[in-house]
């Protein structure tokens, strides 16, 4: 159960028993070669969750404020990025320690 281009392998995940048995019967370095594949998939979809993410807190945070004056926005910005944070929590479903890492991780990249 797995696809073979030159040395990249991509073991199929979407029954796990096969891939379980593609894993066990394939040599070391086609294993190794497949994990780093995955692995790389994997850290690229969560890059893509996290810059997500932070687009839905900045939106969360910019329509707090679209309407206020200048000072007014300068005495709610602490709430807006408390509302932002707990809204990526509440969407992705993890702590809000997390959502304000990845809202100030996201922020980074952009």
């Amino acid at each position: 159960m797995s696809i073979c281009e030159g040395l990249a392998v991509v073991f199929v995940c979407s029954d796990p028993a096969a891939a379980d048995a593609a894993i066990t019967s394939a040599a070391s370095t086609v294993v190794g070669a497949g994990a780093r594949d995955h692995l790389r998939a994997s850290r690229q979809h969560e890059a893509c969750s996290l810059l997500a993410a932070y687009r839905l807190g900045r939106s969360v945070y910019e329509d707090m404020l679209v309407s206020l004056s200048t000072t007014q926005q300068m005495r709610v910005r602490g709430a807006a990025d408390k509302a932002a944070i707990g809204e990526i929590s509440l969407q992705l479903g993890f702590s809000r320690t997390k959502a304000g890492t990845w809202l100030h991780l996201g922020d980074a990249l952009q």
